[in-house]
């Protein structure tokens, strides 16, 4: 679990609800952090995997999240209404 997202997880939870997101949906999304960043990223559940490396694509970012002096920035992505809306 990302730890950051975790410190800083009411400030995401506000974020998502002042702009019609769904934190719920957000909070179980993949993480791709550093110490001053979270990328929230999909992944699809549904793709079985059977044909290897065809299968795979990167995970589109939802949702950016930057971190600085403990203040956070949040950034759309052209992805973040489509997996993010409630």
């Amino acid at each position: 679990m990302c730890e950051l997202f975790n410190r800083y997880e009411n400030e995401i939870e506000d974020c998502c609800m002042a702009n019609g997101l769904d934190f719920d949906k957000a909070r179980k999304m993949v993480k791709c952090w550093n110490n001053e960043h979270i990328f929230l990223q999909y992944f699809d559940e549904n793709n079985d995997g059977k044909m290897g490396l065809l299968d795979e694509e990167p995970m589109p970012v939802v949702l950016k999240i930057y971190i600085s002096n403990n203040t956070l920035t949040f950034e759309k992505t052209e992805n973040t209404d489509r997996y993010l809306l409630s």
